[in-house]
């Protein structure tokens, strides 16, 4: 008969062999972590865009949006069947995001600066109305977008023709009356109303109307733009918000190509 010992080593190496042996469980399906930049669960909605962070105090909405998003919640196939008033009066609009309508995340002003390129000369006299748009870099369907994307489908006749298209989710529209006809010397836009967390890029038009006192959008021909989907526009955060002395104001500068 082993001794006492004996056996406890033998019991010993049992437990490991079956420890060994054992299959582990399934893995834990990954979270999403709210503030990173990064889609950690891999359903196309990054940070405070995914429902699982709503909670998180990195995505708590202030008190700058201007819109009620009555439709948060219900399903949706564009951005437009979010809204119960016009895209002006959501700011910022609630967007179409993997099928449903949803708030975007924390919104917070920033400046936009312009100066126009050689090439204008006498023809920026003509500019009437300017137009800024900062477009999500997903569509509705979760689909990555650039510049490319955009320009197919901004009409130069219509300055509404990226909304009404359907594909894209507008974080931002601003509509400014170009009153100083000197604006190769360079122009400041401000408060530009973003949201943060998100990735997106910016479309400016230059109109040759006025902005229309029903539509609130330029009306006529667009006479150049910039599109602008570089990787140096990093993700916004609340600190990068211009509405107060505090922070860090986020400050963006551009040059508007020649007309084309």
């Amino acid at each position: 008969m082993a001794d006492a010992s004996g056996v406890a080593r033998l019991v010993v190496v049992l437990l490991a062999s079956l420890a060994l042996g054992c299959p582990r469980g399934p893995a834990e399906p990954p979270t999403e972590k709210c503030s990173n930049g990064t889609d950690d669960d891999a359903d196309m909605l990054v940070d405070c865009q995914d429902p699982s962070c709503e909670s998180a105090e990195s995505c708590k909405l202030d008190d700058l949006p201007l819109g009620t998003c009555t439709r948060c919640g219900q399903p949706c196939r564009d951005q437009l069947s979010c809204l119960t008033t016009r895209l002006f009066d959501e700011r910022p609009p609630p967007m179409c995001l993997a099928g449903q309508c949803r708030r975007p995340n924390q919104a917070i002003w920033i400046e936009l600066a312009f100066r126009l390129a050689l090439g204008w000369d006498t023809l920026q006299s003509r500019i009437s109305a300017i137009s800024v748009k900062l477009v999500r870099t997903r569509d509705v369907h979760g689909a990555t977008i650039g510049c490319a994307d955009v320009m197919a489908a901004a009409v130069p006749t219509n300055s509404q023709a990226l909304e009404q298209s359907g594909r894209f989710n507008v974080q931002s529209v601003e509509v400014y009356r170009a009153q100083n006809t000197n604006l190769g010397d360079g122009f400041t836009l401000k408060p530009v109303i973003a949201a943060t967390g998100d990735r997106y890029l910016v479309l400016v038009e230059l109109w040759d109307e006025p902005v229309s006192s029903l539509s609130a959008y330029p009306q006529g021909q667009r006479l150049g733009y910039l599109c602008d989907d570089s990787a140096t526009l990093p993700a916004l955060t609340a600190a990068d918000d211009c509405s107060t002395d505090g922070g860090v104001c986020r400050r963006f500068s551009f040059v508007i190509p020649a007309p084309r």
